[in-house]
């Protein structure tokens, strides 16, 4: 965060949040890591993990990234508007469903585009962030450049090995996507594991 003037309410700054991202990644996965004009930290230099399923690669590729974005979402929530259910109460029920409440740490896992993760940053404040995850570099391209948010940062690494130490999250989420992992049960593991639960309650 930084102050504008001596006195003033402390603003909330991205690249502040970039470095308290960091700060959480386990030392051993950080040193592989690189920042650079692309808007994303990136753990997977040496590209994505091999446990891939048929729709995850095609994830991978820039044409499906844009696709999504622009056709296949749309028709999903349309199809979904049809049972009364918009694209922003389909955010806000996510965001209710995490018990977002301003200054927590929010782990959105296989964030695609950063349509969620771009919603959580936006209802947090105080020193909350939202770190959206995914393995797809064009999926991740496309989350910097329509969700750039001071409260979200993206990060490339592998989903079924978070770099991240026990409980270090408020919250983590998965929202339309544990369906396209190879293996949802490991992926649900590293989340829980991530996961603090608050008073043992959530």
């Amino acid at each position: 965060m930084t102050a504008q003037q001596s006195g003033a309410a402390p603003e909330y700054d991205g690249m502040w949040s970039t470095a308290l991202v960091r700060g959480l990644i386990r030392e051993d996965a950080l040193r592989s890591s690189s920042y650079s004009d692309t808007g994303y930290i990136d753990l997977l230099e040496s590209g994505p993990p091999t446990r891939r399923t048929l729709a995850q690669r095609a994830m991978t590729n820039n044409r499906v990234a844009a696709v999504y974005e622009r056709l296949w979402r749309p028709i999903v929530v349309a199809a979904l508007s049809l049972h009364g259910l918009s694209v922003v109460d389909e955010r806000a029920r996510a965001a209710a469903a995490l018990h977002l409440d301003g200054e927590q740490r929010v782990l959105d896992v296989a964030c695609g585009p950063g349509n969620f993760t771009g919603f959580f940053a936006d209802r947090l404040a105080g020193d909350g962030f939202v770190i959206g995850l995914d393995t797809s570099l064009p999926m991740l391209e496309r989350a910097v450049h329509d969700n750039p948010r001071p409260r979200a940062v993206y990060l490339h690494a592998d989903t079924l090995e978070l770099p991240f130490d026990d409980r270090t999250f408020d919250a983590a989420c998965c929202f339309a996507a544990l369906h396209l992992v190879a293996e949802p049960c490991a992926v649900l593991r590293e989340m829980v594991r991530g996961w603090r639960r608050v008073g043992g309650s959530r």
